[in-house]
């Protein structure tokens, strides 16, 4: 059995001799999926899975001693001629600076996550009041 293919827009060919990968045979008809890869069954609930964010570790820890990894910088070759003019740690600096900026980084992130709660308390605190108000209103005498 010959296979169909096309030379030019205007004319066709059948030849016995196709290239095997590019000929359509039943062997190279789509096969379904193995069990467990293809799609779910429609009655049946897909299972999530709890997506957990990564910890970090506490700032106290980072301020730790521990151990120093070397790296490689580019920074401007007139910065490092001052300072080391002026005796400066160029490595106690930069860990310093990456601290304050991980620490307001962190910083901004509680205050993206915390804000719905603290948005919803204050909503309560001035519809209802504090507490504590309740309590010094209270007469303890009687």
């Amino acid at each position: 059995m010959g296979y169909l293919f096309r030379r030019s827009c205007a004319q066709s060919v059948r030849t016995t001799y196709a290239h095997k990968p590019c000929a359509w045979s039943p062997k190279n008809t789509p096969r379904p999926p193995p069990p467990g890869h293809g799609p779910r069954h429609p009655r049946r609930r897909e299972r999530t899975h709890a997506v957990t964010e990564p910890k970090f570790a506490p700032l106290t820890e980072l301020l730790a001693p521990s151990r120093l990894q070397p790296i490689n910088l580019r920074v401007k070759a007139c910065l490092i001629e001052e300072a080391r003019r002026h005796n400066v740690n160029i490595s106690e600096v930069l860990g310093h600076a990456l601290f304050q900026h991980l620490r307001q980084l962190r910083r901004e992130r509680w205050l993206a996550e915390s804000f719905p709660a603290i948005a919803t308390y204050n909503r309560r605190v001035d519809d209802e009041g504090l507490l504590l108000d309740v309590l010094n209103n209270y007469h303890w005498d009687e």
